[in-house]
């Protein structure tokens, strides 16, 4: 599978880019800064017959929740962060003894809140409407609507080995995205376009990124995205990491390059756990 970077569409960003004589492989543009200016940018990238990713949109309504749950929830993630500060050696998850089962339901319920009101703020969001708008770019690829929850935990930090979530709790979020990208991936509009349409998978480790692309697999998916915005944002350090069962590392590492390791690994091997192919993968804000 060949590497390109893919540059984000703005009205500075292009000058700049000429200013310095780089031309880019190809550029993405979000439904959400969608406006006269960038549309024609958008048109005359695809005139000139380069690639244009539309994106979903969905990084406003991310930063929203953030701010708002960060905001609601400030004792629990201090008690996270104090908790974590304790442990030694430094960069060891708990144990299970080391989690008070209050502190589990309290980040258990914190988190089935942040799920219903992603479940909320989506009903608002036609998939349909939302592909309108992204057809309005003449896309070349285009990332299907999306279930953003499993990203919201991460930058809450309510991470597995604090909640103890099961694999399971993460397919049934991945399978609402899927949900999402077959009806986008089914209209006729996009066939008629030629359009490559990725889904936008959610994984907090290998265990739960195998299972989300053995699902997508499944489904039929072959271009998959999995957005790393929130994960460039972790500054914790670990000294393990889960595959199948926990596995110690040489040593401490910055979480963020274990994670993303692991994420890829799993979506790798879930594929062919299903002896499918993955065709594409795109790291959203990697």
């Amino acid at each position: 599978m060949p590497f390109r970077f893919v540059s984000n569409l703005r009205p500075q960003s292009v000058p700049s880019f000429e200013r310095v004589g780089h031309r880019p492989q190809a550029w993405l543009l979000s439904s959400h800064r969608l406006d006269a200016a960038t549309e024609a940018l958008a048109h005359a990238v695809r005139a000139a017959g380069l690639d244009l990713f539309a994106d979903n949109g969905t990084k406003e309504a991310i930063d929203d929740f953030l701010d708002l749950f960060l905001a609601r929830h400030a004792g629990v993630i201090e008690q996270i962060r104090q908790r974590s500060r304790a442990l030694e050696p430094r960069g060891r998850v708990p144990r299970p003894n080391e989690v008070p089962a209050d502190l589990r339901r309290t980040i258990d319920d914190a988190s089935q809140e942040v799920f219903a009101a992603v479940d909320e703020r989506s009903k608002e969001v036609s998939a349909r409407d939302l592909l309108t708008l992204q057809l309005s770019m003449r896309p070349s690829h285009l990332i299907a609507k999306e279930d953003y929850a499993i990203g919201l935990l991460i930058g809450l930090g309510f991470e597995r080995e604090w909640s103890r979530f099961r694999v399971e709790r993460f397919t049934r979020r991945n399978a609402i995205t899927l949900d999402f990208w077959d009806e986008v991936a089914s209209d006729a509009r996009v066939a008629a376009e030629g359009v490559a349409v990725y889904a936008t998978l959610g994984a907090m480790d290998y265990n739960t990124a195998r299972a989300a692309s053995r699902l997508a697999a499944r489904r039929g998916v072959s271009r998959v995205a999995v957005g790393f915005a929130g994960v460039n944002l972790d500054v914790s350090f670990v000294s393990s990491y889960l595959a199948g069962g926990r596995r110690a590392l040489s040593g401490t590492a910055p979480r963020r390059y274990v994670r993303l390791a692991e994420i890829v690994a799993g979506l790798r091997d879930g594929y062919r756990d299903e002896k499918r192919k993955l065709v594409a993968f795109h790291g959203l804000g990697l």
